[in-house]
């Protein structure tokens, strides 16, 4: 997904998230900059050799599910059909439903995310709904579907 107009063949890199991220002056500060920097912390601590957040490219392994998160998070995206670049570059399968997950108001925010990073880093191992990947690799466009 993106939203942007792009045709086949356009490449894509990794690490747009997380030069978002990174634009965030202080009064940005939000709790999803919170929940992003607890993952990363989780990830550093228990699973370096996973693809960081901050430096990879989501994907959705179907157009289906793609169009799903584009409709409940940003519906003036477009999406695509994509390749990978690099075939050999790392790719983690995770939960975005557990990603999305906010404590309410009366509850401490860290321990929330960090006990929700810790059940992202898990993995899934069978496509669901909720599934999201994460690569290093850069991505090439092949139609917008």
């Amino acid at each position: 997904m993106s939203p942007l107009i792009l045709g086949a063949g356009s490449v894509i890199s990794p690490g747009n998230w997380g030069r978002v991220i990174n634009t965030y002056k202080v009064h940005h500060q939000s709790p999803l900059t919170v929940k992003e920097l607890c993952f990363e912390n989780v990830r550093l601590a228990h699973h370096p050799e996973k693809p960081s957040r901050f430096l990879s490219m989501f994907l959705f392994p179907s157009h289906p599910l793609a169009f799903n998160h584009l409709q409940a998070n940003d519906p003036t995206c477009v999406v695509y059909e994509v390749e990978l670049i690099d075939h050999e570059a790392a790719v983690f399968h995770g939960n975005i439903q557990v990603v999305n997950d906010y404590p309410d108001q009366s509850i401490p925010a860290i321990p929330f995310f960090m006990n929700k990073a810790t059940q992202y880093w898990r993995g899934l191992t069978e496509l669901t709904h909720t599934s999201e990947f994460l690569t290093y690799s850069a991505i090439r466009i092949i139609a917008a579907t």
